[in-house]
């Protein structure tokens, strides 16, 4: 629909126009893998990993740097280490699901398949990344 919007708006559709057709082409695949791996597919549980848990770290740790006056105040230190504990647990789920898709890929990686196009050790690799990212994240 957005695209049908973006050809009307400039004029042009995209069956006259070859490149315009090639480029629409390649962006509906690529949308519809991005949505594969983003709304619920195994990619996800290693993005999640590679890059949510050092950003839930920083920004724990900018949390934690702001809230060095209020802790203060109140005299005690539970509402920094309640911050820390919250994403120390978002950090291992996210953890254990990369850890998770590493073992699921060894497994598929295990069983011997045909198609030489298919690339089983890459996401394997990754998710092996993602899940040492995740842990340095954790012990950080």
């Amino acid at each position: 629909m957005v695209r049908g919007f973006e050809f009307a708006t400039l004029n042009v559709s995209w069956y006259t126009n070859v490149w315009l057709g090639h480029l629409a082409a390649a962006r509906l695949k690529t949308t519809k893998y991005l949505r594969r791996d983003l709304l619920g597919g195994a990619a996800m549980k290693t993005w999640l990993a590679l890059l949510g848990a050092p950003s839930i770290f920083l920004g724990c740790l900018s949390l934690n740097y702001a809230l060095v006056t209020p802790a203060c105040r109140l005299g005690g230190h539970a509402l920094l280490d309640g911050v820390s504990g919250a994403s120390a647990i978002v950090c291992v789920a996210a953890t254990l699901l990369a850890w998770q898709r590493w073992r699921d890929a060894r497994r598929k990686l295990a069983m011997p398949t045909r198609d030489t196009g298919d690339r089983p050790a890459r996401a394997g690799f990754i998710a092996a990344v993602a899940a040492g990212v995740g842990a340095l994240s954790v012990l950080s």
